[in-house]
């Protein structure tokens, strides 16, 4: 995952974040140029009851932000891969949410992505994000938007200070590749 973050002047020529009500409101460019982390191969071994990856050998696992998406792919047992939810997270070890896990495995070799771009508050002047609206975007083929878990809420939950921003390839709808997906206006909106 590559990207800068440009605050945009607001009508004052202010690149701050500016009061709305109680919150904060900032305007910013997002350029995506590496879209997500690249993928990590590492030996493994999966716990479906404790819906853990624990590190074996090979690459160290990278160490995921606990509400971040993660997908595991190569799994031997193929209910084993796909998108899963990060609930704990050290440098050996990764709990995912749920019927993440679906069957035990030893030895495994699989590879890890991120599946989305994280964002940080403190890249927008703020300490927390409560809200991100996309404006405007340079690509004509990806649709960009806040990721929300099934409890409707951000996945690293109102009021974190990071959030994921998705990007799907609208005539398929599969999740971006990891690639330069170009500039992203969003407005921002937490507290100082």
């Amino acid at each position: 995952m590559t990207h800068t973050i440009t605050l945009v002047e607001d009508h004052k020529g202010h690149t701050r974040p500016s009061v709305i009500g109680d919150e904060y409101v900032v305007r910013a460019k997002v350029n995506i140029t590496a879209y997500r982390d690249a993928a990590v191969t590492s030996t493994v071994n999966l716990s479906n009851s404790a819906e853990t990856i624990t590190y074996a050998s090979g690459t160290a696992l990278t160490q995921p932000v606990v509400g971040r998406h993660i997908t595991i792919g190569s799994a031997a047992t193929g209910g084993n891969d796909g998108v899963k939810l990060v609930t704990a997270s050290t440098a050996t070890v990764i709990t995912v949410e749920a019927n993440g896990i679906t069957a035990d495995a030893t030895n495994d070799e699989i590879t890890i992505t991120p599946t989305y771009e994280l964002l940080t508050a403190s890249d927008f002047g703020l300490s927390t994000i409560t809200s991100l609206r996309v404006i405007a975007q340079e690509s004509t083929i990806h649709l960009f938007n806040e990721i929300v878990g099934t409890d409707g809420e951000t996945t690293l939950g109102l009021s974190s200070s990071t959030l994921e921003l998705g990007a799907t390839v609208m005539s398929t709808g599969a999740n971006a590749a990891v690639s330069d997906l170009g500039q992203v206006v969003v407005e921002v909106t937490g507290n100082i």
